[in-house]
């Protein structure tokens, strides 16, 4: 019979410990629940961010709403005559860009010479973020050139960009 009492108490005890342990542990556990979002974006963009002329009265040049052109006019006055244009282009974006070319596009006066200076050391540069390169555009009414009224040109240059993969 005391053998039954001493496996009842134990039994009762075990049973006791095991309670006290699952109320200590729901005191010391919390449920946390977290909820919200996450999201990243990133781009690249090469714009054009100034174009200057050595001469106003020769050329024009205006960085168009995309700022990815230049609007080009151009008034030369006799063959021989040039005119040149600063610019300045930046990695307007958040991640490293690579400036694959600089175009020339819809010159159509074919007694104008249009040369992007430099143009082999333009090609691939990278930009980082908000970095800057500079570079320049000359024009020149052709020395050969017989038409002594050649038509204004009007054309655009063009930036082609890429996201640089590292």
């Amino acid at each position: 019979m005391k053998k039954n009492q001493n496996t009842k108490k134990l039994i009762i005890g075990i049973a006791i410990f095991a309670l006290i342990l699952t109320g200590t542990n729901a005191l010391f556990t919390t449920a946390v629940d977290i909820f919200g979002s996450a999201s990243a974006s990133a781009e690249f963009s090469i714009e054009f961010i100034t174009a200057t002329t050595t001469d106003s009265e020769k050329a024009t040049a205006i960085i168009d709403e995309t700022s990815k052109k230049l609007n080009i006019s151009s008034n030369l006055s006799a063959p021989g005559d040039e005119v040149t244009i600063n610019y300045v282009m930046k990695n307007t974006g958040t991640l490293s860009a690579t400036v694959d070319d600089v175009t020339i596009e819809n010159n159509s006066n074919v007694d104008l010479i249009v040369e992007i200076n430099d143009l082999d050391t333009i090609q691939g540069t990278v930009l980082t973020t908000g970095q800057e390169k500079t570079g320049s555009i000359v024009i020149k009414w052709d020395i050969n050139s017989t038409n002594q009224n050649p038509d204004d040109a009007t054309f655009n240059v063009g930036i082609d960009f890429s996201q640089t993969v590292n």
